[in-house]
């Protein structure tokens, strides 16, 4: 009587193609996807993987004048647009941003304006930045994205002082987590302790030549001021005194610029010592939240959703 024999080692076969069934189509899928790109393009793709963004600017460039009706068109000139970005060619990268920008390209549009906005802030355009983001704001509903500008918008406003609007912007961030927006919010709260001169007390305090450079802390400017105006005040009525009118209108003329002078020199004193302790204040912050990192919490997810291109 014949007794086959059925090894366990049969079963096992079966279970694992079942297992790892699905994995194969992912990896064959994921390999297809990656073949149908156009060869000019992989290579132009892994130019700018491999840091090399001047030839990695060109290859896209190529690419996109060739292939003027390929899908990747935009994604090409997004990159070739980065890549000028790398190398500190501001106006090439402006140009290959505005030229995708006007192919419409839904799913590239915000990466699109915030590299503009980006470029312009580069050349110290700052309004024309701010322009861009507001821009984007009206045409994303992309909660990723309105944050990534709001955050931008208050840097702005730290930047150019104006701490109270640069708050409010804050304050719109739907995910804080990826921000520091408490902390931020907090730093900015000390804002109000910064020694703040008043340039109208300043002016008015004048009055008494000195008295104004005095209240900005500018001491040797307050003695200048008051010894000089004192000099043509007693000159001119000594000049009067003794009948020398012509000498006397001379000195009193002259005395009159120098007093006109010193209550402008207060006001421009007080703006230059708010400027001063505003952008230590700023720096402070810039040193404290951008150089040091804080300002990205989850880094890598910031750039992933910042590059996220349909390759």
């Amino acid at each position: 009587m014949n007794q086959k024999y059925h090894s366990p080692w049969l079963w096992i076969i079966p279970i694992l193609l079942v297992v790892a069934g699905p994995l194969f189509p992912m990896s064959v899928s994921a390999d297809t996807k990656s073949a149908q790109l156009p060869e000019t393009f992989r290579f132009a793709k892994h130019l700018y993987d491999a840091g090399q963004f001047r030839q990695a600017a060109e290859a896209f460039e190529k690419f996109a004048f060739e292939t003027p009706d390929s899908l990747q068109v935009t994604q090409a000139l997004y990159l070739a647009a980065r890549s000028y970005q790398k190398i500190g060619d501001t106006t090439a990268a402006q140009n290959a941003c505005e030229r995708a920008l006007a192919l419409n390209p839904d799913d590239l549009t915000d990466q699109l304006y915030l590299l503009k906005s980006e470029l312009f802030k580069s050349i110290n355009a700052i309004d024309e930045a701010r322009i861009t983001l507001h821009n984007l704001l009206a045409i994303t509903k992309e909660p990723l994205i309105r944050d990534n500008a709001f955050y931008r918008l208050a840097w702005f406003d730290i930047e150019a002082g104006r701490f109270s609007e640069a708050e409010e912007w804050l304050k719109k961030i739907t995910g804080a987590n990826e921000y520091p927006v408490s902390e931020l919010l907090q730093q900015l709260g000390q804002a109000s302790t910064l020694s703040i001169k008043n340039p109208q007390l300043a002016g008015l305090l004048s009055i008494f030549p000195g008295g104004g450079q005095l209240y900005t802390g500018r001491y040797q400017d307050a003695a200048v001021a008051l010894i000089l105006n004192g000099l043509f005040f007693w000159g001119s009525i000594e000049a009067f005194d003794e009948d020398n009118t012509a000498l006397g209108l001379l000195l009193g003329g002259i005395g009159l610029n120098f007093y006109v002078g010193n209550i402008y020199s207060a006001i421009n004193s007080a703006h230059k010592h708010n400027r001063h302790f505003r952008n230590r204040f700023v720096e402070q912050l810039k040193t404290t939240f951008i150089q040091t990192g804080i300002s990205h919490r989850n880094e890598a997810r910031q750039l992933s959703v910042s590059l996220n291109l349909p390759f």
